[in-house]
């Protein structure tokens, strides 16, 4: 069977006025819109075949394919001006994080050293005015006294929470962060909480 091509050229009611696309002819063609796309409109293109009259999609239509590159190439380059954004927005949730964390642990040692038993018994490790403690060497954390600071920080035991690879120290999130110390003022109190790089350099600081 034959296809014709034609183009809408008017709407009058209930008919539309239809000319031939793919042949010379300046006729028009009368056909009830009943019989045509509910769609159409003056100037779409239809397809007549099999007795049927079907819209015809714009050839220009959708990308080709050197729109499709620039575009890829518009999305990389975007992209690639927004990782050092994202990279540094992410440092500063990661040092968010971990300066709400040194403050938590000025607070649970600070609990700790007011506890009155500290001073009453000797033997419990109460720090000595003026130190300063490591919270990865268990040796800093001594008797009743690393036992109550590591249950406040949710650990079961002192060897739990300053074992380097998997206690409190690997918690940390900033970059380059490496080692957390806690300062002990002379009225034995619980002073700065410092986290620091492998070089010494302070990064975070709870006071």
């Amino acid at each position: 069977m034959n296809t014709f091509l034609y183009e809408v050229v008017s709407i009058d009611g209930d008919y539309a006025n239809l000319k031939r696309t793919d042949a010379e002819s300046d006729e028009l063609k009368l056909v009830a819109r009943a019989l045509l796309p509910p769609e159409i409109k003056e100037g779409t293109r239809l397809k007549y075949e099999w007795l049927q009259y079907e819209i015809l999609e714009d050839e220009n239509s959708g990308f080709s394919l050197v729109e499709l590159i620039l575009t890829l190439a518009i999305m990389a380059l975007l992209v690639c001006a927004m990782i050092p954004l994202i990279s540094g927005y992410m440092n500063k949730l990661k040092v968010s994080a971990d300066q709400q964390f040194a403050d938590t642990i000025k607070k649970s040692i600070s609990v700790v050293l007011e506890n009155p038993q500290m001073e009453a018994e000797a033997d419990w490790g109460c720090p000595e005015p003026g130190t300063v403690l490591c919270l990865d060497m268990e040796e800093h954390f001594r008797g009743e006294f690393g036992e109550m600071v590591a249950q406040k920080l949710g650990y079961d035991s002192a060897g739990a929470m300053t074992d380097p690879k998997s206690g409190i120290v690997s918690e940390l999130r900033t970059p380059e962060a490496a080692r957390i110390i806690v300062k002990i003022d002379q009225d034995g109190s619980c002073g700065d909480v410092v986290v620091i790089s492998e070089s010494g350099n302070p990064l975070i600081t709870a006071e």
